[in-house]
């Protein structure tokens, strides 16, 4: 990249990682996305699932996401949406964490559908083995309250040249203090600026508490607890967190994954905070007396944009979006702000594909006739509640509800 010109600033601010394991996943993370793609201008973040294999110190790139784009609900509506694109067929959260889980969870189908093979993370039983681990790799600090400075003082970071791989989480994940519970300190976000229309159909939406604190580019969940608005997507930190408690599986594949699938490790690269990340990504559920999944937090010195910002222009943000998995014919080019393909078409990773997917495992198992022609016209939410794990939708279900301002 060319030095700095006059009036620009790096993309990236030079940072000290917390170990070589961390710089391991940032390098493994973003070379594999680079070979993927020529394609990429301006900027964007980038997301990638990691597996790692203790008998070998193997690490390999299972799933990517990158983008920072995500579509309103209003956008997205059945009644807004046309008959050849209905919302199923859309991504309406095209954020990088995003794509790289619902690229996970797309090659974690094929898994099922195939295990214990030469390639397969999974054995018969369709468990994880103990030699491997799942890593978690976002090149800045995950939208939402992980991004919130307060409530906490992040500690100088040292090189620990000493770590064979990954800090433990045993003394440094301790019960968080809940000194901000009224400024939502635990409280869960919604992607976007607070809705301000009011429609006749629409009832008006309640007002924040003065006193509660949320990043620029969010508002509290809060605001839908009683309204029938539909509410924009959750953060990306408050996704985590989700997955930090009943795992990465999701609903519908809970149904043959009876183990939870769990990160090990996160590695962020901008804007890292310890104390800020671990509130947000697993000890805050603690606080509401879950049991969360607490992950070992790294930063990394490898950068993921090492270009140079013009101060007159600022960052601009692509909205285009990038979507692979392990055994996909391609890297998908993806339109952020419309959820489908930029060639045109639905992605291989909206709902009305994976659930497809569900099906055709279903009759690859014998467990029911597969395809796609047995849709019952359900939403696809209705159809994770109907078809997928009880016990996965009770416990995200409680989730939401002790993470909701009361």
């Amino acid at each position: 990249m060319p030095p700095a010109k006059m009036g620009g600033r790096n993309a990236e601010r030079s940072r000290q990682s917390t170990c070589s394991f961390a710089d391991r996943i940032a390098t493994i993370s973003i070379t594999t996305f680079f070979s993927l793609s020529s394609s990429v201008q301006d900027q964007t973040c980038l997301s990638a699932y990691i597996l790692h294999d203790s008998r070998t110190d193997n690490l390999r790139v299972i799933s990517i996401g990158s983008g920072t784009k995500f579509i309103s609900p209003s956008s997205t509506s059945s009644s807004t949406s046309s008959s050849s694109h209905p919302p199923s067929s859309i991504i309406r959260d095209s954020h990088a964490e995003i794509l790289a889980n619902r690229a996970f969870r797309r090659f974690l189908y094929d898994q099922v559908a195939s295990p214990s093979t030469s390639t397969s993370i999974l054995d018969q039983n369709f468990s994880l083995p103990p030699h491997f681990t799942i890593h978690l790799y976002c090149s800045s600090s995950p939208c939402g309250n992980s991004t919130i400075r307060r409530w906490g003082k992040n500690k100088t970071l040292n090189f620990d040249p000493s770590l064979p791989l990954w800090p433990l989480t045993n003394t440094s994940h301790t019960k968080i203090n809940p000194m901000g519970l009224k400024e939502g300190q635990f409280d869960l976000l919604c992607k976007g600026a607070a809705p301000t229309v009011v429609t006749a159909t629409s009832p008006p939406l309640p007002l924040p508490p003065p006193l509660l604190c949320f990043p620029i580019g969010t508002h509290p969940a809060s605001f839908y607890k009683s309204s029938s608005t539909a509410s924009p997507p959750l953060s990306c930190s408050d996704k985590i967190l989700r997955w930090n408690v009943v795992g990465l599986q999701g609903s519908l594949l809970s149904k043959f994954i009876s183990q939870k699938l769990f990160i090990t490790s996160v590695t962020i690269g901008r804007k890292f905070g310890f104390e800020h990340s671990r509130r947000a990504l697993c000890c805050r559920a603690e606080n509401m007396n879950l049991s969360p999944n607490h992950v070992s937090l790294m930063t990394s010195s490898v950068k993921f944009d090492d270009g140079v910002i013009e101060e007159v222009d600022g960052a601009n943000f692509t909205s285009t979006s990038f979507a692979w998995y392990e055994g996909a014919v391609e890297m998908e080019m993806l339109d952020g702000s419309t959820g489908r393909r930029v060639a045109g078409g639905p992605s291989v990773l909206c709902d009305d594909s994976l659930r497809v997917a569900f099906r055709n495992l279903l009759g690859k198992l014998e467990l029911v006739e597969g395809g796609d022609d047995d849709d019952d016209g359900s939403s696809y939410a209705d159809f994770k509640r109907a078809q997928g794990s009880k016990i996965y939708n009770e416990e995200k279900k409680e989730l939401s509800r002790k993470l909701r301002r009361s």
